[in-house]
């Protein structure tokens, strides 16, 4: 599963996200939550029929070579097409020397 919630996360709406990217390499339709309000699996339209997951998307990130854990995303992603990504400038960032 993705998310780790409880019933009452859902159905309380003590928890929020939106304007993600999922991907599942070995599966089409990632299982978000497992066991909650009467849903064995539940999938991103159940979530965003619960106001959890707005703009969400499931998509191939394109990422450059994941298995060479080279994370580049592609000018064409999702990330940058679909749900508005701004990168960040990591010049600076990681150890300090």
């Amino acid at each position: 599963p993705i998310y780790g919630l409880n019933e009452s996360h859902v159905t309380e709406s003590t928890v929020g996200a939106s304007r993600n990217l999922v991907f599942d390499r070995k599966n089409e339709s990632p299982v978000f939550t497992k066991g909650i309000c009467g849903v064995e699996e539940s999938d991103l339209q159940f979530m965003q029929s619960h106001n959890i997951d707005a703009g969400t998307v499931i998509a191939d990130p394109k990422f450059a070579n994941p298995d060479k854990f080279d994370f580049t995303l592609a000018p064409d992603s999702p990330a940058y097409t679909e749900i508005g990504f701004v990168p960040i400038d990591i010049s600076d960032v990681g150890v300090c020397k």
